[in-house]
């Protein structure tokens, strides 16, 4: 390919650019391939016959399916043992957390049953102060003052 050199002039001066002849630029065989089935076709004006003649050349890396190696294969073995193996370890970490879960729960209805039990004994410890007092000053008998107390105290149930 070669391309004159036709200059130009500015303020009287004449300019020639140097540009270089691309004839000595080997091609690859493939981008002869292309350019040979560009430059063959009789219709330059349409692009889409252009694309579609070149989505047609079946060369080599260029269209057509691409064949299988076994490395590709065996990689494709291993990537399906290591999802079978990640699902395993996901549901082995359920399992696992499952059980925490159990624990924690265990705890929470520990603290639970003693705080329930301790607001208890304390209700209870209020209401029998308030009758004995209550009862001291009305000059009730002890046994009216107790029967009161039993009447409504709270009993202490434990929670699960």
């Amino acid at each position: 390919m070669s391309v004159k050199n036709s200059g130009y002039s500015y303020n009287g001066v004449k300019y020639t650019p140097i540009l270089p002849d691309f004839a000595d630029i080997q091609q690859s065989p493939l981008l002869s391939s292309v350019l040979a089935e560009i430059n063959n076709k009789n219709d330059a004006s349409s692009t889409t016959n252009t694309l579609t003649d070149l989505s047609n050349l079946q060369a080599e890396g260029i269209g057509g399916e691409a064949v299988k190696s076994r490395l590709s294969e065996m990689l494709g073995n291993i990537g399906s043992g290591v999802s079978i193996l990640g699902d395993l370890a996901s549901i082995y970490l359920g399992f696992q957390q499952n059980q925490l879960a159990k624990k924690q729960l265990g705890v929470q209805t520990g603290f639970a049953n003693a705080n329930l039990e301790n607001t208890v004994k304390s209700y209870n410890t209020r209401l029998a102060d308030i009758y004995r007092s209550r009862g001291y000053t009305q000059g009730d008998s002890a046994a009216a003052t107790e029967q009161a107390i039993t009447a409504n105290s709270l009993n202490f149930k434990r929670i699960g």
